[in-house]
């Protein structure tokens, strides 16, 4: 037993990096398959499309998705600083530190609920600023710690979580975290970190996930809204259409000296954003994808100048037919126009 007990405990140790995550007591009785305690190593890199959606398109989708995590699913308190949960064969439990010896080995458990279809309890463990989740498994025991609340397709082949990352410079940041769900295994599959906040998330159907975005600067108020699609394997956002094919110009800033003109030419290989002006000239390549009707923008790479607040993990933006013009949302152009309010420009179509 008291091997078993130290297998556990390092087992454990991997799955919670910078941080030992121990239990008092051990799993009895149980043995605990090493393929399934640590998390599984991935065996591609997932290729994730991401583009803009409106607000109403968010909102359409979150309505009607339903996360299979029940929250309902049983009440196991902590009792006397441990929270125990019963498995198939055996229990775990999990033993609270009120800070023994410091103040910064604080450590608090508790459960949140069950994922029936996964066969998995869903444990949150508080640190000294610090949190993680762990999912337990009903049946051996195993243990996978993730970032946050699981957030699982219908078909339960694939789940997103998030965690805020409040200490980054110079602003909050938040990691999002797409896992695969495997036989006996959970596979970290695609990681990203966001200059902003993640407010809310659902999935449109089993391939993509949406996003709602709140700035993390206080003067930056309106949200943002993002799809991320698996390519691999699965049917891709919808091919552009030649319709969006051409230049779409626009002229900005006030007095002849200050103004500076905007070009988006769009064709089959993707798009060019151009701005040009006293003493300006950038040039950025982007990919592009048809979804629900708009046309969304992702930067790929700077072909000549580039400004130093273009980020590679931002979206560029959108393109929306409105009318004779055309409504272009871009939080590249609102940064450059000190607009951080997710202005809509009106382009022209040559």
């Amino acid at each position: 037993m008291k091997n078993l007990f130290l297998v556990f405990t390092i087992l454990l140790a991997c799955n919670q990096p910078g941080k030992t995550v121990v239990t008092d007591s051990p799993i009895t009785p149980l043995s605990i398959p090493d393929t399934t305690a640590q998390m599984a190593p991935v065996s591609e890199v997932l290729t994730i499309e991401q583009g803009d959606i409106s607000a109403a398109e968010f909102e359409k989708y979150r309505s009607t998705y339903k996360n299979i995590f029940d929250n309902n699913a049983g009440s196991f308190a902590a009792v006397n600083g441990v929270t125990t949960i019963p498995l198939t064969n055996g229990s775990a439990s999990f033993k609270n530190n009120e800070g023994t010896p410091h103040d910064e080995d604080r450590l608090a458990y508790r459960y949140l609920g069950a994922i029936p279809a996964l066969s998995k309890y869903l444990i949150e463990g508080k640190g000294y600023e610090y949190r993680f989740y762990l999912l337990l498994d009903k049946n051996s025991g195993a243990q996978d710690t993730i970032n946050g609340i699981p957030f699982i397709t219908p078909d339960k082949k694939w789940f997103v979580s998030y965690a805020a990352n409040p200490n980054d410079e110079p602003t909050p940041t938040s990691e999002v975290t797409i896992y695969a769900v495997a036989p006996g295994a959970i596979a970290k599959a695609w990681q990203k970190t966001f200059k902003q906040l993640v407010k809310e998330v659902c999935w449109k159907d089993n391939n993509t996930a949406y996003l709602k975005l709140i700035p993390s600067e206080e003067k930056a108020s309106a949200p943002g809204y993002i799809r991320l699609t698996i390519a691999n394997g699965n049917t891709p956002a919808t091919a552009v259409s030649p319709s969006w094919y051409g230049n779409y110009e626009l002229v900005l800033g006030k007095g002849k000296e200050e103004q500076w003109q905007i070009q988006l030419q769009v064709t089959k290989e993707g798009a060019v954003f151009s701005e040009t002006g006293l003493q300006v000239f950038n040039q950025y390549a982007l990919s592009t994808s048809q979804d629900n009707g708009s046309l969304s923008l992702t930067f790929n790479k700077a072909l000549e100048g580039g400004s130093t607040i273009l980020r590679k993990e931002d979206h560029f933006g959108h393109l929306e037919a409105a009318g004779d013009h055309f409504a272009f949302k871009c939080p590249y152009l609102d940064i450059r126009t000190n607009n951080n309010n997710n202005n809509t420009y009106q382009l022209i179509k040559k």
